[in-house]
């Protein structure tokens, strides 16, 4: 499946972020009788400035004549080139800087700033309209309900989809539930990896030459593990953001790992909104670096081994371990 092409909010922000003016070619001009000789300086910048336009998916008639170039026949930051040739470069980098120009005047007019108390939701793609509510409804309970805790104090309001996607900018009232959000998602990650981990192990358990006893034991201890591997997790979100635990919540978290568990795995995402403050940013997962999140919980209690109940078992069945 091709990648998805960038929203026009994300194509906004990255071209914002693009020093436009590197565009427009640094040139001087020497002529001798007939012969002009064009000189151009600053070739880097011009080219990371060119670099950076393509890597955002936008192509330009005129990034390919230049880079049909003889600009791009050198590594040198500056190049010389005689005759008509060096007219066409600079012609074709001032065009190409003026249509960069006018496309990001028209989005700052056009697409708003995302307040920085909002999310951004990449819905799982699908063609069907009732899948796509079994998601949205999803996503709702996933975030919604943990954010509606007093010591969170947030509220859900979706702000607008992205043109070219499935993206929804959301927004969640306050901060705090921004980062109540990205909690739950980091943590997601982290039980994500585990329960893979844990089904590996399991796997492997039923290819073993044990008693069907001792297999179950190694098995219910898998799910010991992981029930108290997400206790500890969610623990660890209440300490972090000062919230008051209570039974019924605990269960509203549970419930809402889970749910984002099963969107992430069809494709979905969750993302702090462009221009959020660092703090919020840092404390989303990157959904690409799944594989390499770890928990936050940097003390994690002892956690039943499967070897333990197995000779827990064996203990209770007289058997010497």
């Amino acid at each position: 499946m091709p990648e998805p092409s960038p929203s026009l909010s994300a194509i906004k922000d990255a071209l914002s972020k693009i020093n436009i003016d590197d565009l427009q070619i640094q040139y001087d001009k020497v002529t001798k009788g007939q012969l002009t000789k064009t000189r151009f300086s600053n070739l880097n910048h011009f080219k990371q400035a060119i670099d950076s336009i393509e890597s955002l998916g936008l192509r330009f008639h005129f990034i390919n004549l230049l880079k049909e170039s003889e600009v791009y026949l050198t590594n040198y930051d500056s190049f010389s080139v005689e005759g008509l040739s060096g007219q066409g470069i600079i012609d074709s980098s001032y065009m190409l800087h003026s249509q960069i120009a006018s496309i990001l005047d028209f989005l700052n007019q056009t697409i708003k700033a995302d307040p920085p108390e909002a999310i951004r939701i990449k819905i799982p793609e699908s063609d069907d309209f009732q899948e796509m509510a079994v998601h949205l409804n999803d996503f709702k309970k996933a975030i919604s309900i943990p954010i509606l805790h007093p010591d969170v104090n947030g509220q859900v309001k979706i702000l607008r989809g992205e043109p070219g996607s499935v993206l929804l900018v959301v927004w969640l009232g306050t901060l705090k539930a921004c980062k109540m959000v990205a909690e739950l998602c980091w943590s997601t990650m982290v039980i994500i990896q585990k329960k893979e981990e844990i089904e590996r192990y399991k796997e492997h358990t039923r290819t073993l030459e044990l008693e069907n006893d001792y297999k179950e034991a190694i098995l219910r201890a898998q799910q010991k593990q992981l029930d108290k591997f997400t206790e500890i997790e969610i623990t660890g979100i209440l300490d972090r953001e000062d919230i008051t635990p209570n039974p019924e919540y605990i269960q509203t978290l549970k419930m809402s790992i889970n749910t984002l568990d099963h969107l992430f795995r069809k494709g979905a995402e969750i993302q702090p909104a462009l221009g959020a403050p660092q703090d919020v940013i840092k404390q989303f997962p990157k959904m690409e670096k799944m594989y390499q999140i770890e928990s936050k919980v940097k003390q994690i209690a002892e956690i039943a081994t499967p070897e333990a109940e197995v000779k827990k078992t064996r203990k209770k069945k007289g058997v010497n371990p």
